[in-house]
């Protein structure tokens, strides 16, 4: 993200931090490594009005002083799994025709973009791992392109320090991936990457991405590069009938040329669900029963398993989690901190929780009354009353 700072307070910030001189359009200088995230939060102090990102051009949100577990689109997840899923940052390099959350920088309803601290990831991380009966998965997500984070490769690396914690993977979908950047995941001990790949010809990959002169066989690369680093790879195409369904023998056919052996799944297939504020595509919608049964039909007739995945096969198991802090239907004061990532949506601060607040035009700093209307996996949903 960037942001334009007046010369006379850009001045002020550096020479706190020993530098006497610069002006806002030199590059940032060089901060020493142990003063580097209390920089960059008096940057953000002085510019939190003015960032913007650089790939979606939305208002984007510096996260480095408010708890980071009860909302969807950033921070930490826990869903009552020894899998939690970190969410560093918002914002996607794609435009995906079936994307759930209607990401990238086409969007029509996202209006504004996080980037939360990494020493805040690293330090939430730790004291929900540490309540965990197995070995802990962190599985890097988000509602965009993880590989947009700028702290990625120190993020997954101070993470795999953490005690219990077995696996960590991440999604992507491999477009910002180099020979540079894949090196040095593999020396942060990345263990899988999942690559969204949909298709093998350009034309529908192109379509499904939302973009044009998509390069199936630049991901193909990348896919081999990433394989040579030690990194395994699962693929995770999404199926649209009539899109790119007829390519599933195909992909059944890299997965057992390309990605085994391995010790996790190699080819996760998708199925696509339209979401109420997501993207919508005019094709048959597929039940569940019927998709799942069409992915038994392939595992007989190529012998390949397993297509139908399951927690077991991660070794993804039930475990001891956050306790709720709110009930469905109670009422809260709630201090409103951010502004959500939707017209008249707030996130507001209580009993150290974050809180999605819908239908809500209070300003930032404003308290206001909720009433607590889903609980969901710690997920809070209110309105306000």
């Amino acid at each position: 993200m960037y942001a334009d700072i007046p010369d006379d307070l850009f001045s002020d910030i550096l020479k706190k931090y020993g530098k006497a001189e610069g002006t806002k359009n030199e590059i940032i200088p060089r901060i020493p490594e142990n003063l580097y995230y209390l920089f960059l939060r008096d940057i953000y102090e002085i510019a939190k009005d003015r960032f913007v990102g650089l790939i979606c051009k939305r208002k984007t949100f510096y996260i480095h002083d408010i708890p980071i577990t009860g909302y969807n689109a950033f921070g930490i997840i826990d869903r009552g799994t020894n899998l939690l899923q970190v969410r560093p940052v918002t914002g996607c390099n794609l435009n995906c025709i079936y994307c759930s959350v209607d990401e990238g920088p086409y969007s029509q309803s996202r209006r504004v973009d996080y980037v939360v601290a990494k020493d805040l990831i690293v330090d939430e991380f730790k004291r929900i791992a540490r309540i965990k009966k197995h070995p802990v998965e962190a599985h890097i997500d988000g509602q965009g392109e993880p590989l947009l984070y700028p702290d990625i490769v120190d993020l997954i690396s101070e993470l795999q320090d953490v005690r219990n914690v077995k696996v960590i993977s991440m999604q992507s979908n491999g477009l910002l991936l180099n020979d540079k950047l894949i090196e040095e995941l593999a020396s942060a001990d990345l263990n899988r990457i999942n690559i969204s790949l949909n298709s093998f010809k350009n034309d529908i990959a192109s379509f499904m991405a939302g973009v044009e002169n998509y390069s199936v066989g630049r991901i193909l690369e990348v896919i081999d590069k990433i394989l040579n680093s030690g990194i395994k790879v699962l693929l995770a195409p999404l199926i649209l009938p009539g899109v790119n369904d007829s390519e599933i023998p195909s992909f059944i056919k890299f997965a057992r040329e390309k990605l085994l052996p391995s010790e996790f799944p190699v080819l996760g297939i998708q199925k696509y669900v339209p979401h109420r504020f997501g993207r919508k595509v005019r094709t048959r919608i597929q039940r569940f029963y019927e998709f799942y049964n069409m992915l038994r039909e392939y595992e007989k007739i190529y012998g390949f398993k397993p297509l139908v995945l399951n927690k077991s096969h991660f070794g993804i198991v039930y475990d001891r989690t956050l306790p709720r802090k709110f009930r469905k239907g109670e009422r809260i004061s709630a201090k409103i901190v951010l502004l959500g990532r939707m017209v008249n949506e707030r996130i507001a601060v209580a009993r150290d929780s974050l809180i999605q607040v819908i239908n809500c035009r209070a300003d930032i700093g404003d308290r206001v009354s909720l009433r607590i209307r889903s609980t969901s996996h710690g997920i809070y949903v209110a309105e306000c009353i």
